[in-house]
């Protein structure tokens, strides 16, 4: 006698609720074993199962031995939704072998090429023979570390190329690419030339900053000082301005900010960067700069703009920023 028939409308929603209910791809046999169908109705399941599997409410995925897997998530939907997590919890770019492996080759390619076409994934310089990928965009990463890189300091070319590559953010990098991004940043009036102390070379610093341009000065007028035998403190002593001699004494550092600010600001209500208002007050130190910083927002006397990514910056680069003492950073300050 020939098992009796089952209903294939009912027992297919039995089969698709089976899957659902699974915490991970479920095998043929083990989907088998859960519904307790025995080997005389196998036709049935298979049937039902590939019957989900036509209408989208199953998927089939990768097998394993000589096993079928199944489960209500496709293979393609999983591994962008890993790929993004991934990507967002890495404090560096990653590789994916073992994702790839998990859910099949055609379907990993699939689901990063489609979240590298929509910018939600970002392709990093190979190393060796693996791919890497991240949240951000390499050229923008690189783009930040050079003029990060540039902002304290005039320096050559080379030398900025590995600075930049030494901030640990640009993996993959070599010198030569980072140099063809400040070879853009030049003509992009990012980056300005600047002439050196000695010869002809020009030195680069961030557009108008002349703050970092007079640090290198000063540091090459101390290294000449000190090798005529003198002692450098004599001469900046003596040739310092009114600002720089108010570290004697004691300043009203708000004031002194608005003051940086009114100077500085290109045009009226423009943010003025943290970077030049410490530079202006370099008397002041980070602790009475941020203070003063958030008491003036706290009177509405003055705009802070917030850094949109703090969370992916070193402590170096936070350093020069307000802390907001809550986890964010700020950037600029304006006049209200």
């Amino acid at each position: 006698m020939s098992a009796p028939a089952i209903p294939q409308d009912d027992f297919r929603e039995r089969v698709v609720a089976a899957v659902r209910d699974a915490k991970q791809p479920i095998a043929f046999t083990g989907l088998a074993k859960s519904l307790k169908v025995k080997k005389a109705n196998l036709e049935h399941l298979r049937a039902a199962v590939e019957s989900a599997v036509g209408t989208g409410q199953l998927h089939r995925w990768p097998d394993r031995g000589k096993s079928q897997y199944f489960w209500h998530a496709s293979p393609e939907q999983m591994a962008r939704e890993e790929i993004l997590t991934a990507v967002r919890d890495a404090k560096e770019p990653v590789t994916f072998t073992k994702l790839a492996k998990q859910v099949g080759p055609e379907a990993f390619r699939t689901a990063l090429e489609s979240a590298v076409g929509t910018g939600q994934v970002y392709r990093w310089p190979d190393r060796g023979k693996s791919q890497y990928f991240w949240h951000a965009s390499p050229e923008q990463m690189a783009r930040g570390a050079i003029l990060t890189a540039a902002a304290t300091k005039a320096v050559s070319k080379a030398d900025l190329s590995r600075r930049a590559i030494q901030d640990k953010k640009l993996p993959g990098f070599s010198p030569q690419r980072v140099q063809a991004l400040i070879s853009v940043l030049v003509g992009e009036k990012q980056l300005q030339e600047v002439p050196a102390f000695a010869g002809a070379s020009k030195l680069l610093v961030r557009t108008g900053d002349s703050q970092a341009y007079f640090n290198t000065a000063r540091s090459f007028i101390k290294d000449k000082i000190r090798s005529a035998g003198f002692d450098p403190a004599d001469f900046f002593t003596e040739n310092s301005s009114p600002r720089d001699r108010l570290t004697t004494t004691q300043v009203d550092a708000a004031a002194l900010i608005l003051e940086a600010v009114r100077s500085l600001e290109p045009v009226k209500g423009v943010p003025v960067s943290t970077l030049r208002l410490r530079n202006y007050v370099a008397n002041l130190s980070k602790q009475e700069f941020d203070t003063a910083a958030l008491e003036l927002r706290k009177k509405q006397e003055v705009f802070l703009s917030e850094h949109v990514d703090a969370y992916n910056i070193s402590q170096d680069e936070k350093n020069l920023l307000i802390d907001g003492q809550d986890g964010t950073y700020y950037v600029a300050i304006a006049i209200r």
